[in-house]
This record gives C-alpha cells, sequence and structure tokens, in this order.
C-alpha cells in the first residue's frame, strides 16, 4: 500500500510546480470546446502526453500524430504540451484533454472517473527498474533497506516514483526524492552520483545503458504498455477510426519516433479496459485524484 507520506510528497510537488505561470504554459492554447457535445464535429479536439520532454521534443513526436488524426476524424486535433506533473494532474483530472497518451496507472484511473476509454497501447508489457551505480563499497542487501537514501526520480504521481514508495510500508522510512525533469536525467543522476539509486523504465534503460554498466536492484512486476484513451467528446465512431488509424501501416510510419522513444519496434496494438482498471490503485493515496 502507497503510504500517507506519498500523498504528502506529491502534495508538495503540486504546490510548488501548478504555479498560475505554469498552467499557462502550454504548448498550444486551448481550442474552442463544446461541452457536453459528444463527438462533435466542429470541435477541435485535445491531444496530450505526459511531461516526459520539453516542449521541442514532445512537439517532434506529437503533433504529427495529431495532425494525422485530424485527417483521418476530418476536424482538427491540436497537440498541447504540458511543462509539469502539477498542471498535467490538474488539468487531466478537470477533463481538458480528449486524447491522452501515458501510463498505465493513469488509464485505469480515467476510464474509472472520467469516462475514457483506452484505445490502443504499445505492445508488450512495460516494467521499471530501480538502478544504482556499480561501487565496490556499496553493499546491497534489500531495496527496503534502502530508506533514507536519495533517488533520482520524477516527480509524483509518476508510475515508477508510485511503485517506489509502495516498497516502503514504513511511513517514516522512504527514500528521498531528488526530482528529475526526465528519464535521462535520472539515469545520469545515478552514474555521476548525484543519487544512490534512479527509477527508470526498463526498456529506456536498455537504450540509455547499452553496456550495462548501470546495476539493477529490483524490477516490477510487468503491466500493460503506455497507451492512448480518448474521452467523452471523442465519438464511438472517432474511436473506432482512431484505432485503425494508428494500428495501420500509415499510423506505423507517424508514430514511429514515439515508438523509439519508448523502445518499441513494434506497432501498435488494440488495447483492452480491463487490462488496465486495477492499476489506478496507485493514485489512490495521491492528493488531487480521489
Amino acid at each position: 500500500m502507497i503510504r500517507f507520506c506519498a500523498g504528502l510528497i506529491t502534495l508538495s510537488f503540486v504546490l510548488a510546480l501548478a504555479s498560475p505561470s505554469k498552467a499557462a504554459d502550454a504548448h498550444a492554447a486551448p481550442a474552442p470546446r463544446l461541452a457536453g457535445a459528444e463527438g462533435h464535429p466542429t470541435a477541435s479536439l485535445i491531444l496530450t502526453a505526459a511531461p516526459l520532454e520539453s516542449a521541442s521534443a514532445a512537439a517532434e513526436l506529437y503533433e504529427p500524430i495529431a495532425a494525422y488524426l485530424g485527417e483521418k476524424l476530418g476536424r482538427p486535433v491540436v497537440f498541447r504540451h504540458v511543462s509539469n506533473w502539477g498542471v498535467y494532474q490538474t488539468q487531466m483530472v478537470r477533463g481538458e484533454y480528449d486524447l491522452i497518451f501515458d501510463g498505465p496507472h493513469f488509464n485505469g484511473y480515467r476510464i474509472e472517473n472520467l469516462r475514457h476509454e483506452v484505445l490502443v497501447k504499445l505492445p508488450g508489457t512495460f516494467q521499471y527498474a530501480i538502478i544504482a551505480r556499480e561501487n565496490p563499497s556499496f553493499v546491497f542487501r534489500s531495496i527496503q533497506r534502502m530508506y533514507g537514501r536519495r533517488f533520482c526520480a520524477l516527480a509524483p504521481p509518476n508510475l515508477g516514483t508510485l511503485i517506489l514508495f509502495s516498497l516502503y510500508e514504513n511511513p517514516a522510512r522512504q527514500p528521498a526524492i531528488v526530482a528529475r525533469a526526465d528519464y535521462p536525467s535520472v539515469y545520469k543522476g545515478v552514474m555521476n552520483g548525484m543519487c544512490e539509486a534512479g527509477v527508470v523504465p526498463l526498456a529506456q534503460l536498455r537504450q540509455f545503458d547499452p553496456k550495462e554498466q548501470a546495476r539493477v536492484l529490483y524490477y516490477s512486476n510487468p503491466m500493460p504498455n503506455q497507451a492512448l484513451s480518448a474521452g467523452p467528446r471523442v465519438s464511438h465512431t472517432e474511436r473506432a477510426r482512431i484505432v485503425a488509424a494508428l494500428a495501420g501501416e500509415d499510423g506505423r510510419r507517424i508514430t514511429a519516433k514515439l515508438r523509439t522513444a519508448w523502445g518499441v519496434r513494434e506497432n501498435f496494438a488494440p488495447a483492452q479496459r480491463e487490462e488496465y482498471l486495477d492499476l489506478a490503485t496507485y493514485l489512490r493515496d495521491q492528493w488531487g485524484f480521489y
């Protein structure tokens, strides 16, 4: 069970990050909304993704996908980049996004609470690895005995950080999180000694560390991979078109950079809601979700 202190840490991140100036920091201005108009043919749809990249890097990954889906749906799809987890969480819970690509726990939450349905996913399973730098003076006994140590990780509610918290039953004995902006920074922080350990997706660790210089201390249980969900303003017909578009050959070409970023060669595959439902549990104790 994820403990109360994890929620306090999340709250501190949200309060620090979700300032009014940051809330206005979106890559694209909000498109005209028609609240309650399910699948309205003239309203723009907002596509977003978890804040894992800079605005320019995210635009390179997602703007071609937005343009491609707009062509297939016959109405505009606008990519909105969000700069931090606090704004991302707030706008997600408010229902401001129509199409969202992110982790399995977020998809489970939206299915349960925001009338979203998961459409397509990256194939294969998704795991996190807790890593450390090879160091003869470091004697590893267990993850649970590393409380108080510095862990490089993304800010909550990132799933890897929530999984890390779940490994510590005593709320007074938790790791000290050194928040990093992205997974490459987590890896670098471990390897340059800023942190004693770090949390990164296993598939991306293989990209960062081809020579296997990092020592893996822990593997999380496998779970369904990153997925794209659609909200109530996307009609059932449009959802079917999106699945066909992204799982087809043209979709393979359009999503190549995104799949490469996640260490996946195979094309997107249709996703099933049952795969994701139970994973919302990781957000139960996180401030602002429930």
